[in-house]
């Protein structure tokens, strides 16, 4: 499926109308997809929907069943789950080009089974959704994985790394993982194994795609990135970097009202300097215009 640019904002107004929803009642799969759909305006949504249905029935199937009636736990579940993605389908991180945009894409993600740890562990989560036992993202910094949290009093979270095969790491692995991304200077402590929230979860995907489309200087497309980022988390930094890419664009007056809006939204900010003297680089460059 080729990449391209939308014709229409319909994807856009979707994905605005699911964010303005009470966030227990997102579908991640949705969300996502809808974010895709501004690269390919051709995506039909429902049908990846489905193909994460029939992901899930094919796990249902290795589920035990005693009398006709389900008796899944969920540790029945991870394992079905990690079966079918893993073992069956192949899904695993891609590591021979990780900064493909691709890979932030739900669709290119189904399709390939490939891609980056954010959209692999949204698969495993719509998956074990599907099975009624609910998955975490897990937003350790640097990695995401995927907990299950325990079905029983005094039980552990279990974690899955879906870029590294689906592999499970105890606490103590996800530690040395840390340490392995950051070194010991930072400490690791279990609160960075806290479960995101699905907005958190969105957002992250949408600045991957922002921090790509900006590394490969495709500004229009990195714009439209951060503007779905402020529908989800409209916070200071997202109107400093849309201010950022708009003077890219060559878009100075727009910037200079974006960069002017952050420097007084947060004048404590480490950066605020920087930005004061770029906004005021552009509005002598746009008084020279005039």
């Amino acid at each position: 499926m080729s990449q391209r640019r939308r014709p229409a904002n319909t994807a856009r107004a979707q994905f605005a109308a699911l964010v303005q929803q009470p966030e227990e009642q997102w579908n991640l799969d949705r969300a996502a997809l809808l974010i895709a759909q501004e690269a390919y305006p051709d995506l039909a949504v429902e049908q990846y929907l489905r193909r994460l249905d029939a992901l899930a029935e094919a796990a249902r199937a290795r589920l035990p069943r005693l009398a006709g009636h389900a008796i899944w736990s969920r540790d029945d579940v991870l394992l079905a789950v990690r079966e079918v993605l893993v073992e069956r389908e192949g899904f695993g991180g891609n590591e021979e080009d990780y900064h493909d945009p691709r890979n932030s894409f739900l669709n290119e993600v189904l399709d390939r089974r490939v891609g980056l740890p954010i959209t692999l562990s949204v698969v495993y989560m719509e998956v074990s959704r599907r099975l009624g036992v609910p998955a975490q993202g897990i937003g350790l910094p640097g990695h995401f994985m995927v907990g299950w949290p325990p079905d029983r009093p005094g039980g552990e979270t279990r974690y899955l790394d879906p870029f590294h095969g689906g592999r499970e790491l105890t606490v103590d692995d996800c530690g040395e993982l840390f340490r392995e991304m950051f070194g010991t200077d930072i400490p690791f402590s279990e609160d960075l194994l806290q479960a995101v929230s699905k907005r958190a979860l969105i957002a992250r995907i949408l600045r991957n795609l922002k921090l790509r489309y900006v590394g490969g200087q495709q500004f229009q497309l990195a714009l439209d990135a951060v503007e779905r980022i402020l529908l989800v988390e409209p916070v200071a930094a997202e109107v400093r970097d849309r201010g950022v890419i708009l003077a890219h664009m060559g878009q100075l007056s727009a910037a200079w009202s974006d960069l002017q809006a952050y420097v007084q939204a947060a004048p404590d900010y480490p950066d605020v300097e920087q930005v004061r003297e770029l906004a005021d680089r552009i509005w002598r460059n746009l008084g020279r215009m005039n």
